[in-house]
């Protein structure tokens, strides 16, 4: 049986291999996920003020409550914004509650929340150097559908949230509109 070490070698060899063998222009989706385990708390009114996300999250931690996602609007004309953030599904009273102070304390102007939304992922290599990718995803949902509440993406993942009611239609038509590329 290999040694632990002996098993990350192992590993990080394949993905060398695999880099290696592809073209860097290719667009390979390595995965489609669906995550219903979470729900969202929206703090709408947020001052457009350098240190107030650093607090918002300060207070959130303190709670000892997990975030996952993290969505800011740009700031209106009045200079607030839409802080969203989405946390375990069990975690969402405590959420909610811990966010209402902070909504207080900040003067924004109100809390709302989602107990049931989805979370749905493309991940691979390409995303970022891919200019069809977008489209793809969310031509696939809209086919479907499916309505956007939340984008967040980085180099190798592209996340949206969904209503929860349209997290497994979601995820079908992003498998079908990615089969091409999914490894």
């Amino acid at each position: 049986m290999p040694t632990v070490s002996e098993a990350r070698n192992d590993i990080a060899a394949a993905v060398v291999t695999r880099l290696q063998n592809m073209n860097m222009e290719d667009l390979t989706i390595d995965d489609v996920t669906l995550d219903s385990s979470q729900a969202r708390v929206t703090i709408s009114g947020v001052p457009d003020k350098p240190g107030l996300a650093a607090k918002v999250f300060e207070d959130v931690a303190a709670a000892g409550i997990f975030v996952d996602m993290i969505v800011q609007s740009h700031p209106s004309a009045a200079g607030v914004a839409t802080l969203t953030f989405t946390v375990p599904q069990d975690q969402l009273h405590k959420s909610v509650e811990a966010a209402t102070r902070i909504a207080q304390a900040l003067g924004c102007k109100q809390v709302t929340s989602s107990p049931n939304i989805a979370k749905l992922t493309v991940s691979g290599v390409g995303l970022r150097t891919h200019v069809g990718v977008a489209i793809r995803m969310f031509k696939a949902l809209s086919d479907a559908g499916v309505n956007v509440e939340m984008i967040n993406t980085s180099e190798v993942r592209v996340n949206v949230v969904v209503a929860g009611n349209s997290g497994q239609r979601g995820l079908t038509q992003l498998q079908t509109a990615f089969a091409d590329v999914l490894r």
